[in-house]
């Protein structure tokens, strides 16, 4: 048996010729290479980045079509919401008068911005245990901040207080001017909800006479502002402050690219005193 040479005591030094690899001066047969050389991973790089490009497309275009079905989604509950409390709110306003420095005065008055009412309905009220009546101011003011356009916002009140009948009452006595700008004081925007957010050419309509076909509240678009099917052409006043309930109220808005309406017929019945209650 051969012995290798050693360069010290117990340390043997291989045969760099037979094994076949080099030695750390450089010198003896070259080893073969198993890396990567430069190109190739230029190559493989541009290749993996392609394959991560087109499968975040494909995720984001996922994700963008999901949202946006999200969003119509939800366009459409809020939709549907408001025109649930519009209807409720419309179909059970009821006549209420109380007395005022001006005399007796109707709880109801409206402008194309803003309209007061007493209703039945609870829809929206933040406190609505105990309540048969709920006093309101139903109005179109500037979206909150993370929002854009108009919104529609509702206050409402088991027992108006004395800040709240002086509002309505400088409502009704103002100017015309006064009640198309009318902004709510501060007690009512801070207890407001926003009803509908993101709507444009909003504006409430009010009517002496009910006109059929309407028996009730309608949420379905019969022609332009102002007209009726089938009872000719009926300007709807942008402005109600006569000292009684009128035939019928109108709110009409676009959202999402699209009009609608709501209407209702109101109650004839006697006229309910705040002195009495």
């Amino acid at each position: 048996m051969r012995t290798l040479p050693s360069v010290g005591p117990g340390f043997p030094v291989p045969d760099f010729q037979k094994t076949g690899f080099t030695s750390m001066t450089g010198r003896g047969p070259r080893s073969f290479s198993y890396g990567f050389t430069l190109l190739e991973m230029i190559i493989s790089l541009t290749i993996l980045s392609l394959v991560i490009l087109t499968v975040y497309v494909a995720f984001s275009l996922g994700v963008d079509v999901w949202q946006d079905m999200g969003d119509k989604k939800t366009a459409v509950d809020r939709k549907a919401i408001a025109i649930r409390l519009l209807k409720q709110d419309f179909s059970s306003i009821r006549p209420y008068t109380w007395n005022s420095e001006d005399g007796q005065l109707m709880f109801f008055a409206g402008g194309p911005r803003c309209v007061f009412y007493v209703t039945t309905n609870g829809l929206g009220a933040k406190n609505r245990s105990g309540k048969a009546l709920f006093f309101t101011c139903l109005y179109i003011d500037a979206a909150p901040e993370d929002e854009e356009g108009n919104s529609l916002y509702v206050y409402k009140s088991g027992l108006p207080g004395p800040d709240f009948l002086e509002t309505l009452r400088e409502f009704r006595t103002g100017s015309d001017m006064f009640r198309s700008n009318f902004v709510p004081p501060t007690f009512v925007s801070e207890d407001s909800i926003p009803v509908l957010n993101n709507i444009s050419d909003a504006q409430f309509g009010y009517q002496e006479r009910a006109y059929p076909p309407f028996s009730g509240a309608k949420t379905e678009m019969e022609g332009e502002w102002g007209q009726q099917k089938g009872s000719g052409e009926v300007l709807a006043e942008t402005e109600w402050v006569q000292n009684k309930l009128p035939g019928q109220i109108s709110f009409m808005t676009q959202y999402v690219e699209e009009e609608f309406m709501v209407r209702a017929v109101l109650s004839n019945s006697p006229p309910l005193d705040h002195a009495k209650r």
